[in-house]
């Protein structure tokens, strides 16, 4: 690994590091990057397989943990999780942009509020377990309601699908953003 030098570092986006609480060894500069001060250099980030969140890993008493950078920009800018419930969030949906003025705490609900906002949230199409698109949700709608009980059978063949989950589009309880 390179060695590196305060003299290696941008002087404005030196001025701004500050230490990481849980771990001081390392400095983290408002625009999301780890600097380990004992010279090794910036860390690298890599995705996590799980989420696609950027990551990098922090090294104490010979132990290395994996740590998302949005978290890491949170802790240090914006001090603790409120609660135990609150997550490091980004406010517009990009996990590379992980700059302390993209990152805040946010409960779940806060969270998946923004993630429906910003379009980002795995619901109707973009989920990969779904078998219908909006556009037949919106088929079996218009032919199924009002109809006689019997119908749920036919489109759920005419569509491949179960009964219930036809009776669910039906009455509302599935897709309702695909209205």
């Amino acid at each position: 690994m390179p060695h590196i030098t305060v003299a290696d570092i941008d002087p404005q986006e030196l001025a701004q590091l500050r230490p990481f609480p849980l771990n001081p060894i390392y400095l983290v500069s408002p625009k999301g990057r780890v600097l380990r001060v004992d010279g090794m250099g910036w860390l690298r980030p890599c995705i996590m397989k799980r989420g696609g969140y950027y990551a990098v890993c922090l090294w104490e008493a010979n132990k290395g943990h994996l740590w998302k950078l949005n978290k890491i920009v949170a802790w240090t800018f914006h001090g603790p999780p409120p609660t135990p419930k609150h997550h490091a969030a980004h406010h517009d949906g990009i996990k590379a942009n992980n700059c302390r003025e993209n990152i805040t705490w946010k409960t779940k609900i806060e969270n998946e509020a923004d993630k429906i906002a910003h379009g980002t949230t795995n619901r109707g199409e973009r989920n990969g377990m779904v078998k219908l698109t909006d556009v037949e949700c919106a088929e079996i709608r218009a032919k199924g309601l009002g109809q006689p009980r019997g119908i749920n059978r036919r489109l759920a063949k005419e569509y491949g699908v179960s009964d219930g989950a036809i009776s669910n589009i039906l009455r509302g309880k599935r897709r309702i953003h695909a209205a």
